[in-house]
């Protein structure tokens, strides 16, 4: 008997003593091996692709309350001072500290898109100095510029640089080191604020 017809032969017989199911068995695997083709198992959930977040900005919320209007009315700043202000923001600017601060954050070049979802009251040392320019008691100022009414305002606006980077930067990030330790001697600098003037009203 040639040896193609015998193997043919044993396999007939090897099919009529499987049971019924593993003979279909057979039959599926040997079309799945005739087409060249394996089946292609489904992916766990786990490993299938997620969809991206079109806006990814959307997870921040909004953690400061937006800015007053600019206060532009008349300045309450005695000239001693208006010149306190000005000689603190000089020294604090001069410290090798001070060099994250001197200018407004530019989320693009600073690659922080987020920082104003993140930061509704943005500050920096130049910001201030021109508010201080247009509170000069002395000088006539820019009509409708931002000034400072008081000496509240203006160390609130030293100290709102300082608390804008301790949000969005964290409490143990360097540059959150940095600001404390400007910060530390703004506090030392303002025990030498001068006191208001009294107003003497007439008899």
């Amino acid at each position: 008997m040639p040896v193609a017809v015998e193997g043919h032969v044993q396999e007939l017989e090897r099919k009529r003593e499987l049971p019924v199911d593993e003979t279909e068995h057979v039959a599926k695997r040997a079309r799945s091996d005739a087409s060249g083709s394996q089946p292609v198992p489904t992916p766990p959930s786990s490993m299938l692709p997620v969809a991206m977040d079109p806006n990814p900005l959307a997870a921040y919320t909004t953690f400061q309350e937006p800015p007053p209007p600019p206060y532009t009315g008349p300045t309450m700043l005695t000239p001693t001072q208006h010149k306190f202000c000005v000689s603190t923001v000089r020294t604090l600017k001069r410290l090798k500290d001070a060099v994250p601060f001197l200018r407004p954050v530019d989320p693009i070049a600073l690659n922080v898109p987020h920082y104003p979802i993140v930061i509704k009251r943005p500050m920096d040392f130049s910001t201030i100095e021109t508010k201080l320019q247009n509170s000069n008691p002395n000088k006539n100022p820019e009509p409708l510029a931002p000034r400072y009414r008081t000496t509240d305002d203006f160390v609130g606006d030293v100290r709102q640089i300082f608390q804008n980077c301790y949000l969005f930067n964290g409490p143990e990030h360097f540059i959150s080191s940095q600001a404390r330790r400007l910060e530390d001697i703004l506090d030392k600098q303002l025990k030498q604020m001068p006191a208001d003037e009294e107003v003497i009203l007439p008899h």
